[in-house]
C-alpha cells in the first residue's frame, strides 16, 4: 500500500505507513487545517484509493474514490463523523469531481462538526475502540468473556482475572495510545 504524505504542523492527522509526497503545491493553510498524513492504496488498485482521516487518535472520516459509479458521475466521495461520539444523523457525507474538491468539502463539514464536539465525544470513541480491540483479542485467543461464563469470571489474555464489570480493566490495562 503506497501512502501519500500531507505533512503540516496542525489539524486532523492520518497515520502513514510510508512517506511519499502527494502534492507539493497544496495551499499550506488548507492542508494545515485538514490533515497531516493520508493513507492511499497503490495505483495498481486504483478503485480502492482511500484516505483515512484522523484527528489525534480518533478516526473522523474518509475520502476516497467511489466504487461502481459510471465514469460520467463524480468519482470522489467523502464521509465525516465518528461513532460513538457523533450521533449517526449528524454525520456528513458527499461526492465531488476531484480529490481537492472532496477535501475542501470534508474540511467544511469537519469545521462545522468540530465546533460542537467535546472531549467526552472523542473519549466515547476511544473507549469503544479499546473495548472492541480487547474483545477481538479475547476471541482470537479463544478465551471466554466473563459474560460467557456462568460464574461471570474469566481470565484476560494479560493474565488478570476479570468479572462482568471489566470496563475499568480494559481502560487501565489495555488502553490504546494510537489508532
Amino acid at each position: 500500500m503506497a501512502v501519500r504524505n500531507l505533512s503540516t504542523p496542525q489539524g486532523p492527522v492520518v497515520q502513514p505507513r510510508t512517506a511519499l509526497q502527494l502534492i507539493d503545491t497544496l495551499p499550506t493553510s488548507l492542508v494545515a487545517a485538514l490533515m497531516r498524513h493520508a493513507h492511499r492504496r497503490s495505483k495498481a488498485d486504483r478503485q480502492r484509493e482511500t484516505w483515512l482521516i484522523y484527528f489525534g487518535d480518533v478516526r473522523i472520516g474518509t475520502i476516497g474514490l467511489r466504487a461502481g459509479v459510471p465514469n460520467s458521475a463524480p468519482q470522489w466521495g467523502w464521509s465525516c463523523g465518528f461513532y460513538p461520539g457523533i450521533d449517526p444523523g449528524e454525520h456528513r457525507s458527499g461526492i465531488a469531481e476531484t480529490f481537492d474538491q472532496a477535501r475542501a468539502d470534508f474540511l467544511a463539514a469537519w469545521e462545522e462538526l468540530a465546533g460542537t464536539r467535546t472531549e467526552a465525544d472523542f473519549e466515547a470513541w476511544r473507549r469503544e475502540r479499546d473495548w472492541t480491540t480487547w474483545k477481538d483479542q479475547m476471541h482470537d485467543l479463544a478465551l471466554p468473556l466473563p459474560t460467557q461464563r456462568p460464574e461471570g469470571i474469566a481470565r484476560c489474555f494479560c493474565g488478570e482475572v476479570t468479572t462482568r464489570t471489566l470496563d475499568a480493566h480494559v481502560r487501565t490495562a489495555h488502553r490504546l495510545t494510537a489508532a
